[in-house]
């Protein structure tokens, strides 16, 4: 069963950035590898201050990793195009970005978008903005 698994700080996304970062992360990995989106696991993990380090230093705070663990056997292009397309600070910038209070406001209270409308749009923007240049 493919799983990403990301770290961050606790505070670093609300329920709604989890949510939408993990439809998308599920959209990713069908849309790559033509699995069922029902097969994706997408694991939020919190990272203490002073837990994580890299090259035996404190990791910056503001700091998103994403651990993707797919089945043996996927093509070196399948492998290569979900890299691209999660990097770990596009996949944080881009659903603070799409997921935000501010883009919530702006559809739902400006332009009417009903909770499950902003949801389905949430879902296809963040999906289109993290799949690799010239994926479907």
């Amino acid at each position: 069963m493919p799983t990403y698994t990301i770290y961050a700080r606790a505070e670093t996304f609300t329920g709604g950035q989890r949510d939408a970062l993990a439809r998308a992360v599920t959209a990713a990995h069908s849309e790559h590898t033509g699995a069922p989106r029902s097969f994706v696991q997408t694991i939020f993990r919190p990272v203490e201050p002073g837990t994580h380090y890299i090259g035996a230093e404190p990791a910056d705070p503001r700091g998103v990793w994403v651990y993707g663990h797919i089945r043996r056997g996927r093509s070196p292009e399948v492998r290569t195009a979900l890299a691209e397309g999660l990097t770990v600070k596009s996949a944080a910038d881009t659903a603070w970005a799409i997921a935000s209070p501010e883009s919530y406001d702006l559809l739902a209270h400006r332009l009417g978008y009903q909770l499950e409308e902003f949801h389905h749009w949430v879902e296809q923007t963040l999906t289109a903005a993290i799949l690799a240049p010239g994926e479907p």
